[in-house]
């Protein structure tokens, strides 16, 4: 739509949007920078200098989350943007609908997890303690006891000779791959199963343009640790 009155309008979203809360329901209509869905503000104004690195506004919280955060941003982020980064990702680990987050609200009366049965499902525990989890991590020759807990996960350092310089996107991957099997066993009711787990090799394919071209080469040796 055209006009001043318009024009007008849609000059006031921003200031709306930092005084108004969204219920994210799917999170197929709510941005993700933009709208205030995690907090007190948008994460656009908690986070600027992040989001002036990203590469396109408007994206919404289920695009977001389908392809992950580092998706939405350019392939090189300045010091600062990095630190903002790592704070995000550590605000937006509470917001992860496990288990363990969804009893607390009084959504779900069990918090335990559906793939091993054994434990409350946190992010940590999806990432790294659940036997299923520690069985990927341990084909691809990484020890899981190693793996720090979700909000102390940009600490990882690289394992089993693995390229220094790009364990945070293949690790990204690896954490996005988990999350993807979890969703399968516990709405379309398959089977934890460790072989559909290493159909991220595929998916290591598409995420080598996410690094800069110097690190390129390593997503080589991911691939050869994702096969049964």
């Amino acid at each position: 739509m055209d006009g001043a009155h318009w024009d007008g309008l849609r000059s006031l979203l921003p200031a709306y949007r930092q005084i108004t809360n969204v219920a994210v329901k799917d999170g197929a209509t709510t941005a993700f920078w933009e709208d205030n869905w995690t907090g007190d503000a948008p994460l656009c104004t908690t986070f600027p200098v992040l989001y002036s690195h990203v590469a396109k506004r408007g994206a919404s919280v289920q695009a977001v989350a389908k392809h992950g955060l580092a998706s939405s941003l350019v392939p090189r982020l300045s010091t600062q943007a990095r630190t903002e980064l790592l704070s995000a990702q550590n605000m937006l680990s509470a917001c992860i609908q496990c288990k363990a987050n969804l009893k607390k609200k009084n959504i779900l009366d069990s918090d335990v997890c559906e793939l091993c049965k054994c434990s409350a499902e946190t992010v940590s525990h999806l990432i790294s303690g659940c036997s299923i989890a520690q069985s990927f991590w341990r084909h691809i020759g990484w020890d899981p006891l190693r793996i720090p807990p979700a909000a102390d996960l940009w600490q990882i350092e690289a394992q089993a000779d693995a390229p220094s310089r790009s364990p945070p996107t293949m690790i990204l991957l690896c954490c996005w791959n988990l999350w993807l099997h979890r969703h399968d066993v516990v709405f379309r009711r398959r089977d934890p199963s460790l072989r559909q787990l290493f159909s991220c090799r595929e998916a290591a394919e598409l995420w080598r343009w996410r690094l800069p071209p110097a690190q390129r080469s390593d997503v080589e040796y991911w691939r050869t640790r994702f096969v049964m």
